[in-house]
């Protein structure tokens, strides 16, 4: 529990500078020339040539991609088990800096018994996430993104038949329940180009869920029954990914841009 809230802690820390990195390389791309004269002379700025007004054509490309995902779930809940997972990945890249992302992954996990929410079963979960990223590319072959977004939760429950065999004995039913639910989730990853259509993709992300859920206790005999409710579950988990994509569509666009000499 302690080393995962570490864990989150830096990937908070990571994510916030790289996206400040990101969006510096992508409004600065080329820098500034910086020349020193003399010994203690200030720094001056060197002022770039500006050429006369041309018209240049310019390769935008629209990516459409899909892959298989696999991964390693791990709850920040200390009664809820880690788990494998597995989903598919459908990718929208638009030139080099900017992406969308849909995504559905489903696992399975083991809930221990917490006197404050669930009894003993598994609780099974189908996450589908719209994400935006910011992409940049850092060689040839590897290109880094952030991304951040929106997801629903298909959640369901199911108690361990050893609790119920043991309330029926007792002349009770149970039943324990847990709503689906928005949440919001944070990531980064890197995408390496194997050739220019397949790709393979590996990621890290923190999903934040906060379900409802409810209970109810149904005495056999008398049909009498109390009920309950759960507020704000704790489903939040980090989640390791990776993920084998191939690009379908490779689209081209040209524009051109227009460059005027300043005086």
């Amino acid at each position: 529990m302690k080393t995962q809230s570490i864990i989150i802690k830096y990937l908070s820390i990571f994510f916030v500078f790289s996206f400040f990195f990101l969006f510096t390389q992508i409004l600065y791309p080329q820098g500034r020339n910086i020349v020193i004269k003399g010994d203690n002379a200030a720094p001056v700025e060197k002022k770039m040539p500006v050429e006369d007004t041309i018209e240049k054509k310019v390769k935008r490309e629209l990516k459409i991609g899909m892959g298989l995902d696999m991964g390693y779930a791990m709850p920040s809940n200390s009664f809820h088990d880690n788990s494998f997972t597995f989903g598919g990945k459908l990718s929208f890249i638009f030139g080099q800096y900017f992406g969308i992302g849909i995504n559905g992954l489903f696992h399975k996990l083991s809930v221990l018994e917490d006197q404050n929410a669930f009894s003993n079963g598994e609780l099974t979960n189908a996450i589908f996430d719209l994400s935006l990223q910011g992409r940049l590319p850092i060689r040839q072959k590897i290109e880094a993104f952030l991304f951040a977004g929106i997801n629903y939760n298909l959640n369901n429950f199911t108690i361990n038949n050893d609790v119920l065999n043991s309330w029926k004995e007792l002349g009770i039913d149970i039943s324990e329940t847990i709503d689906n639910n928005m949440g919001f989730h944070l990531g980064v990853g890197l995408d390496f180009f194997v050739t220019k259509k397949l790709a393979v993709d590996v990621n890290i992300k923190y999903v934040i869920s906060k379900p409802n859920g409810s209970w109810i206790f149904a005495d056999q005999l008398s049909n009498i029954e109390i009920n309950g409710s759960f507020e704000k579950l704790n489903l939040n988990s980090l989640y390791l990914g990776i993920t084998l994509k191939y690009f379908i569509l490779t689209k081209s666009t040209i524009f051109y841009r227009i460059k005027r000499r300043q005086k």
